[in-house]
C-alpha cells in the first residue's frame, strides 16, 4: 500500500493582537494529504503556546497566555489521519496588550425629557466584552443619588462603539460612567434636564 501522505502546509496566517492573547486566522491547506484534515493547530513564536480548532469549525483560534508588549509571530499546521503537515510562513507580527490599555470614552444626549441615550466607543477592548454602565439619577442641585448598575452592554462592533439608553424623569439629571473589566472605567458624563 503507499504510505499516507500528510496534507500541505496552510498558507501564512493572519494575527491579531488582543489582551495578553491574539487572535489567529488562516486559510485552508490546498492539498489535504491521503485523508481528511480533522484539525489545525497554532503556535506562537517564542514561548510554544498554542490554540486547536477542528476543520468543521471557523479557520481562527485564540491563542491565551502571552506575555504583553512581546512581539510574537505563529505558524499553523494541518493534522489528517497520517499526522501533522509542515509549519505555515509566519504571520505578522503581533504585541500582545495588557488590560490597562483600553479606554472608553462616552457622551449623553437628551433626545426626550425622559429619557437619555448614552453612546460610546471602546479602544482596545476585545468584541464579546461585556460592559458595566454605572448611573445615579438626582433632582436640582442634589449631588446625592445612589448609583446603580445598568444592564450589562455586550460590545459587539470591531470599531468599539455601543449605544444604551436610559430611562429617568424629566426633571432628573443623570450621572453615567461605563465600566469595563480590568479596572477600565469611562469618562462619566452629567446630562441636565432640557
Amino acid at each position: 500500500p503507499q504510505p499516507g501522505r500528510v496534507a500541505t502546509a496552510p498558507d501564512a496566517p493572519e494575527a491579531t493582537a488582543l489582551v495578553k492573547s491574539a487572535r489567529v486566522e488562516w486559510t485552508e491547506s490546498t492539498n489535504p494529504g491521503s485523508s481528511a484534515i480533522t484539525h489545525y493547530w497554532v503556535q506562537a513564536y517564542p514561548g510554544g503556546q498554542g490554540c486547536e480548532a477542528s476543520s468543521d469549525d471557523t479557520l481562527a483560534c485564540i491563542v491565551e497566555d502571552l506575555t504583553p508588549g512581546v512581539e510574537y509571530t505563529f505558524t499553523v499546521e494541518a493534522i489528517n489521519g497520517v499526522g501533522f503537515s509542515l509549519p505555515s510562513a509566519p504571520s505578522n507580527v503581533v504585541v500582545p496588550k495588557d488590560e490597562a490599555q483600553g479606554t472608553i470614552t462616552i457622551k449623553g444626549q437628551r433626545k426626550k425629557p425622559t429619557q437619555v441615550i448614552v453612546r460610546g466607543v471602546a479602544e482596545n477592548i476585545e468584541v464579546g466584552t461585556k460592559l458595566t454602565p454605572r448611573y445615579k439619577k438626582t433632582t436640582g442641585s442634589s449631588t446625592k443619588g445612589k448609583w446603580q448598575r445598568g444592564k450589562k452592554v455586550t460590545l459587539k462592533r470591531e470599531n468599539g462603539k455601543f449605544v444604551f439608553k436610559v430611562k429617568l424623569k424629566a426633571n432628573q439629571t443623570l450621572t453615567v460612567k461605563v465600566l469595563a473589566p480590568g479596572g477600565i472605567k469611562s469618562n462619566t458624563i452629567k446630562v441636565v434636564p432640557k
